[in-house]
């Protein structure tokens, strides 16, 4: 386990698959056992996966997410063999992985249906704003524009309660790339302008630029 760990933090994904076969026999030991360290070795042979699949290298792309995917689903698995609080936790991380794969393999099905899940299973535990993200990047990045709003204005929100200013501007440069999308040219302007007040006030210079080049 420990030099699993040295490897997934050395991000030496090739290292880690090499492993393969010692990694998924001690998660597997472990299942009944320690279910949550056996989901955390599952979600660091699936990190390795997936972190190959996303190299420029188109030849091992489909089939190393694919093989993610099935390392992502025993993570799921297992986490729900844990039953607390963090097996709640760790079954909406698995959700979202699974996502970000599906999202790779362009399956808005699937990747829609993990996602939702994982909103589900944070909404429960009282955390839903990282989900609401990534759900809303999911619909923007296929086309479904109108529920990707619907979900960053939900986050919007939730932001300014907080006073989040950072994370307002984020939302609002998303919202301002949908609408300038469906050429709805003066909310995306509005949320523009205001991606760039804020983006100043703190200082984030490529922030600003992205605003600027998209006004």
């Amino acid at each position: 386990m420990d030099k699993i760990m040295m490897l997934h933090a050395a991000k030496n994904w090739r290292g880690i698959v090499a492993l393969e076969e010692v990694v998924s026999s001690e998660a597997a030991h472990l299942w009944a056992t320690r279910p949550d360290v056996a989901a955390q070795i599952y979600f660091k042979l699936g990190d390795s996966y997936q972190g190959l699949g996303l190299l420029k290298n188109l030849t091992v792309h489909g089939p190393t997410i694919t093989r993610a995917i099935g390392v992502f689903e025993k993570a799921l698995a297992t986490a729900k063999e844990i039953g607390d609080s963090d097996g709640w936790e760790s079954q909406g991380r698995a959700c979202v992985k699974l996502g970000h794969c599906y999202v790779s393999l362009g399956d808005r099905a699937k990747a829609i249906e993990m996602f939702e899940q994982g909103l589900a299973i944070f909404e429960e535990l009282g955390d839903r704003s990282e989900d609401l993200e990534w759900l809303g990047t999911c619909y923007q990045s296929f086309g479904m524009l109108g529920k990707a709003i619907e979900l960053y204005e939900q986050d919007y929100a939730i932001a300014k309660k907080m006073g989040d200013r950072a994370r307002i501007g984020i939302r609002c440069f998303e919202l301002g790339i949908c609408h300038k999308s469906l050429c709805e040219n003066h909310t995306a302007i509005r949320m523009l302008e205001t991606v760039h007040d804020i983006a100043e006030e703190l200082g984030d210079w490529k922030r600003l630029l992205q605003a600027c080049s998209n006004l």
